[in-house]
């Protein structure tokens, strides 16, 4: 299934955060914490250039509290707003 956001929407998925630290320890409790990094699944044809250009598969900071949560093909998805992204990660 192919989902094409509109209007300047660009529809994500939340990268899942660790729950153990790189020396091996396994953090508890941590899924209560909401992450606001993402990595970009597919862009509007309408997304502005006067933002970041941004390619499928980047890594963004998004708001916690943006976007629609969707579900397709038993994966969860943000549809979110070219606003709501704060910064792309670069290594």
């Amino acid at each position: 299934m192919i989902v094409k956001p509109l209007k300047k929407h660009l529809l994500v998925k939340l990268v899942k955060k660790d729950n153990e630290t790189k020396s091996g320890i396994i953090l508890v409790g941590g899924d209560s914490e909401e992450t606001n990094e993402a990595t970009v699944v597919e862009i509007s044809d309408s997304y502005s250039e006067e933002y970041e250009n941004l390619c499928k598969g980047d890594r963004i900071l998004i708001d916690t509290k943006a976007g629609t949560k969707v579900k397709f093909d038993g994966e969860e998805y943000l549809i979110i707003h070219q606003k709501d992204i704060f910064a792309v990660i670069k290594d």
